[in-house]
Parts: structure tokens; C-alpha cells; sequence
């Protein structure tokens, strides 16, 4: 089953967000990037919509005891690629928790993360 990503909306409001509410999320926690980086996150927001429940999720970091999810879209160790980690409630809906981007195979630099998610560093290996 797909996934409902559920955050703070364009009108400032919680609900289920669409692809223009998830960019407009992403850029207020990270800034502003390329039209490439643009096109990365709104492939992000399409491969979390289409991701399978809880599938993946990692508990090496995990946030309110809940295992973390995450997807990324764009080159390795570029400023155009980004990582967008998240949970998955139930298998249904998604919380956007971090964002970041690849820095090697299976290693993160975190940009935002949300309170609560403690990482112990904003470099992260899974």
C-alpha cells in the first residue's frame, strides 16, 4: 500500500501534503536549490507516495521508537542530489523527520532534522 505524506501545508495548516506542499516543506527547512535539485525532490516526493509501508525502515536512528525510512533521488556527494528521510506510521502515513543528501554509499549529511531525532551527529552511516 502507498504511502499519504502528512506535514505542514502551504497554508500553514497540517494535512496530507501534495508535491507542491513537499517542495514548499523542503525548501523552508533547507533553502532554495537547482532546477535539477528541484526535480530530485519532487521525484522524492513520488518515490515516498509509491513507497511500500515500512519497508526499509532502519533502526539504527530511530525516531519516537519508530524504525526510519528514506529515499534519495539525484547524484552522490552533489548538491543537487537530496535525501529525504521519514517513518511510515502504520504503513500508511509518512512523517518527514530529515533532510539531507548521499556523501557515500550509505552515508548522509543531515540539513534539517526534525527535534526528537537524535542522530548524535548531522553525518550519519546506516
Amino acid at each position: 500500500m502507498a504511502l499519504t505524506i502528512w506535514g505542514m501545508k502551504r497554508t500553514d495548516k497540517m494535512g496530507v501534503m501534495d508535491s507542491d506542499d513537499f517542495l514548499a516543506f523542503v525548501v523552508s527547512k533547507v533553502g532554495q536549490g537547482s532546477v535539477t535539485w528541484v526535480k530530485n525532490v519532487n521525484k522524492a516526493f513520488e518515490a515516498i507516495s509509491n513507497h511500500v509501508g515500512e519497508t526499509g525502515a532502519n533502526d539504527k536512528f530511530p525516531y519516537k521508537s519508530s524504525g526510519v525510512c528514506h529515499v534519495s533521488e539525484g547524484k552522490r556527494s552533489s548538491t543537487e542530489g537530496v535525501s529525504v528521510f521519514f517513518t511510515a506510521k502504520g504503513g500508511q502515513l509518512a512523517n518527514i523527520i530529515g533532510v539531507g543528501h548521499h556523501i557515500g554509499s550509505a552515508s548522509y549529511e543531515l540539513e534539517w532534522q526534525v527535534d526528537g531525532w537524535d542522530t548524535q551527529s548531522k553525518s550519519i552511516t546506516l
